[in-house]
């Protein structure tokens, strides 16, 4: 099996310096191509493998652009988490959610939440020996921002 590349897309043909996977899979026609998994001598896709996904997807007979779920899952890195971020130490984790932090170089704290379950999970955050409530709902991201200047 082989991940093939037929032709590029309108991201990719715009910024051609950024011809890469990700430039590849960014927008995608709703079939899932231009990317498809097929064999490597082939333009075959084979839809029980599966179609790659993509933040946006364009539905050619409709001419329409759909904006995916994971465009906004990549929101909540690319606004809140700045070059320069620092990864921070997080846990333990409750089942079904995945957590990340950082400080940002302002001295921020910027936490980002992933709750994979069909339940709303209700977790704390600590800073320093201070703790905060917080709750996800079921299925959800979220981001949680706090200054750390006295």
């Amino acid at each position: 099996m082989h991940c093939s590349n037929t032709k590029l897309t309108l991201a990719c043909e715009l910024t051609p310096v950024y011809q890469t996977n990700i430039c590849r899979n960014v927008l995608l026609e709703d079939g899932g191509g231009p990317t498809c998994i097929g064999p490597a001598d082939s333009n075959v896709c084979l839809p029980d493998v599966g179609y790659c996904d993509a933040p946006f997807l364009f539905h050619t007979k409709e001419k329409a652009l759909e904006i995916r779920d994971s465009y906004w899952h990549m929101a909540h890195f690319s606004r809140y988490i700045p070059r320069d971020s620092v990864r921070v130490l997080t846990g333990p984790h409750t089942g079904g959610l995945n957590v990340t932090a950082v400080v940002t170089p302002a001295h921020e704290l910027v936490v980002v939440v992933l709750n994979t379950l069909e339940q709303a999970i209700p977790y704390q955050v600590q800073i320093g020996s201070s703790f905060y409530a917080a709750s996800i709902p079921a299925a959800a991201i979220q981001t949680l921002t706090a200054s750390l200047d006295p």
